[in-house]
């Protein structure tokens, strides 16, 4: 009898869709799944942008372990060529995103979706499912990223609203 009740709990509970899971476990993610797609729009008020996101639109939009949205910016040193950071800043703001993104997308805590270079900084778009943990790396990160600051700021956001107002079409 036991069994029964047990199984018409479970019949109730797929009938209601808890068991339905849009978005897959974080220790199941492969962030090699979700490639990096590059454009160059502009110009948009007289500049030009790099816009690089993330194909994660269908997966992990809203995805309930990624909650806080992490805003990150990095000033540009040097002066701009034709409204974007010279070639060899690019290179170094990319070897720098490297160890950034090393650091807190490692056992998927937190995710890079996207980001914008402007001739003022670059900026990127991150989810974390532990935002005192990822704020702990970035703070570490400051002394491998000098001169560059890392100007950050947290907040929740468990509809991915910051996402989708940069990358609503993305996918």
């Amino acid at each position: 009898m036991g069994l029964r009740i047990v199984d018409k709990r479970m019949a109730c509970r797929r009938a209601m869709g808890l068991f339905d899971r849009k978005h897959p476990p974080r220790a199941k993610i492969d962030l090699r799944k979700y490639p990096r797609n590059e454009t160059r729009t502009g110009p948009k008020d007289g500049d030009t942008e790099i816009v690089r996101w993330r194909d994660v639109k269908k997966a992990l939009v809203g995805h309930p372990e990624y909650r806080h949205h992490v805003g990150l910016a990095i000033p540009i040193q040097g002066d701009p060529v034709g409204g974007l950071p010279s070639k060899e800043e690019l290179g170094v703001l990319d070897r720098l995103e490297a160890v950034i993104s090393g650091s807190i997308e490692r056992d998927c805590e937190a995710i890079i979706v996207g980001s914008l270079t402007s001739h003022e900084r670059r900026g990127y778009i991150i989810y974390t499912s532990n935002p005192a943990g990822t704020e702990a790396k970035l703070k570490e990160l400051e002394t491998k990223s000098a001169p560059y600051p890392l100007m950050r700021k947290t907040s929740e956001d468990p509809e991915w609203n910051h996402f989708l107002k940069y990358f609503k079409s993305a996918d």
